[in-house]
């Protein structure tokens, strides 16, 4: 007697092929959710960073726009502790050619006992009741040293700002230097 294998019928999947897809789709979804909980952690962080780079290019191209523009200016240097004792700062005002005076600023404010804001502000006006445009944001923990310097050398300017884009993060040393043009 010989034994017949009975025809397969296609209507269905063997335990083996279940538990391969099963698996499978398990990795998929571990890996998902791993990329995804890392955007979730990450996220903010990054979008911190991302503002202060994108508030520091803004700050460059209008500061150096201001020095290269200057006609006269005071040669002093100045600096602000990151300390409750010290609540703001005016960095050298710059006179253009055309008349026109700029100034920048920074104004310090306690977010708790440990932590300040640092504001950067630009004021083409001699209106004390305009603050100015909002140039940077940053937060330095207090007494950690100068947080705002500038200083002229000769036809050039800097502009230090040792500041973190939030609480969270460490400050980062932020060099701005630019020249004023010559006649």
């Amino acid at each position: 007697m010989k034994l017949r294998a009975r025809p397969r019928a296609d209507d269905g999947f063997t335990l083996v092929e279940l538990l391969i897809t099963v698996t499978i789709t398990g990795l998929i979804v571990s890996v998902l959710c791993a990329a995804l909980l890392s955007g979730i952690q990450f996220g903010p962080e990054m979008s911190d960073r991302t503002i202060a780079a994108v508030d520091t290019s803004f700050v460059t191209d209008r500061l150096s726009d201001d020095v290269a523009n200057a006609g006269r200016h005071a040669a002093t240097s100045v600096a602000m502790q990151c300390s409750a004792s010290s609540p703001s700062v005016t960095l050298p005002s710059l006179a253009s050619v055309s008349g026109r005076t700029v100034s920048w600023y920074a104004e310090l404010s306690p977010v708790d006992p440990t932590f300040h804001r640092v504001d950067l502000y630009r004021k083409t006006t001699t209106s004390a009741s305009d603050p100015g445009t909002l140039m940077l944001t940053g937060f330095c923990a207090d007494g950690s040293g100068e947080v705002v310097a500038s200083s002229w050398v000769g036809a050039h300017f800097v502009l230090t700002l040792d500041l973190a884009p939030s609480v969270a993060l460490a400050p980062q040393k932020i060099v701005i230097g630019a020249d004023r043009r010559t006649a």
